[in-house]
């Protein structure tokens, strides 16, 4: 009783934060787009893609190791974070070094001073993961639900002020350092006791032995969601890449927002539960529910979406980009069902499975990318992603029935008498 108390007050705190953040990032997305333009969105996506694949190896999943350790807490907290905290320092000097090249790469000279500066980032999130840890492993939802959502504010504050003031993609570089500093001073503020720099050679060893199962999903995760990136912006240049990234990033929002939400309560329950098979179900099947419920309406929405609506909102700069928030639309069912089984298999112990079905979804796009774009363009990358990510989706529903024993009726149940019905709803209203 006492843990269902804990979840639910967790719940409670993230609901708050995660509408607060999510309310706040779609309302200072629209109006940055107002301001800046498609070519500065592609930019940043390009500078970011060498930062988010370094982001990989910082705690490579060291935070998950913390989080299921259950001896020698005082130890493995100290000890992860010195480990995180001397490969974010590698990181840094490995993204510095490597930043012209990626320039070159792009052809766009600003994009190597852009990854300089927020090569930051990386020192900073060494330690914040850990303490991300920390608190996710001590049920401390409240004080990390805090921490996130003063750091979109700072964020949110940031960038607007900065691209009123001229500042164009560069706006979108502080931005993203104010609010991973902010992430971590807030972070740092709200946990008690905190860890001290110890270092233990079997706990180090113990914590790299759990991490590089995590790190391979983490890497062939990367490669699954940047691919289609690197491709645009490599075939097409920066301002196709800026309607692409812009249109994912709108579709994907609700759904990390959501899915990160229940994950944040739940993953560490799935750690707790990875004996208790029924237990762990049903700690699967709901947030699946609640989820898809919020989920499935927002596809109908995004499919349907009148071209005029986006003009009005964003502007007649940002008309390009219809054709692919409708086929989008789809992209955020799957992507919630594929978030939630890895995380049940990952906290299940079973991170090689999901890890095999990213390499499957890998395997498709590495196929079909290419063909898309030459034959049809920017439209065509879009499709390949659906339609892998849908592939994506039946392989883990498929494999986390092989943990938990799920029955058809089971997600019956959730599709027939929850989820249909409201898209149907939708769909009238349309």
């Amino acid at each position: 009783m006492e843990l269902k108390k804990r979840i639910m007050h967790g719940l409670l705190w993230n609901s708050f934060a995660s509408l607060g953040i999510q309310t706040l990032n779609f309302v200072t997305k629209i109006l940055i787009a107002r301001i800046l333009f498609p070519e500065d969105f592609g930019l940043f996506a390009m500078a970011f893609l060498l930062i988010n694949f370094l982001s990989i190896f910082i705690g490579f999943g060291i935070m998950n190791a913390v989080i299921n350790k259950k001896e020698e807490y005082e130890k493995t907290k100290g000890t992860a974070l010195v480990l995180s905290m001397v490969t974010g320092i590698f990181l840094f000097v490995i993204s510095f070094i490597s930043s012209n090249f990626i320039a070159d790469f792009f052809n766009q000279p600003l994009v190597g001073s852009m990854i300089k500066v927020l090569s930051m980032v990386l020192l900073f999130d060494s330690v914040s993961s850990i303490l991300h840890g920390i608190l996710l492993k001590e049920l401390e939802f409240k004080k990390k639900a805090v921490a996130e959502f003063f750091s979109v504010v700072f964020s949110s504050a940031t960038v607007i002020v900065l691209a009123v003031y001229g500042f164009g993609v560069w706006s979108l570089v502080w931005a993203y350092i104010v609010q991973h500093f902010s992430i971590l001073f807030f972070s740092w503020m709200m946990i008690k006791e905190k860890p001290k720099l110890l270092w233990d050679k079997e706990i180090t060893k113990e914590l790299l032995g759990f991490g590089k199962h995590i790190l391979s999903i983490s890497i062939v995760s990367w490669i699954v969601t940047s691919i289609d990136n690197i491709v645009v912006g490599k075939r097409l240049g920066d301002e196709p890449l800026g309607y692409y990234s812009m249109a994912f990033n709108l579709v994907a929002l609700p759904v990390s927002s959501f899915t990160h939400l229940i994950m944040t309560v739940f993953y560490p329950i799935y750690a707790k539960l990875e004996n208790d098979k029924e237990r762990l179900k049903k700690a699967y099947l709901k947030p699946l529910e609640w989820s898809l419920v919020v989920m499935l309406p927002i596809a109908v929405f995004l499919f349907f979406i009148p071209e005029k609506t986006v003009i009005v909102i964003l502007g007649q700069k940002w008309s390009a980009m219809v054709p692919l928030l409708r086929i989008f639309a789809l992209y955020c069912v799957f992507r919630t069902v594929c978030t939630i089984i890895s995380q049940v298999l990952t906290g299940a112990g079973k991170p090689k499975i999901a890890a095999l079905v990213l390499g499957v979804e890998l395997c498709i796009i590495g196929i079909l990318i290419v063909p898309g774009i030459y034959i049809v363009g920017l439209n065509g990358v879009a499709l390949v992603i659906v339609f892998a990510r849908g592939i994506s989706a039946l392989l883990h529903v498929w494999a986390v029935q092989k943990i938990v024993n799920t029955t058809l009726s089971e997600y019956k149940d959730i599709l027939v008498k929850k989820v249909i019905a409201v898209s149907f709803m939708i769909v009238v209203v349309f």
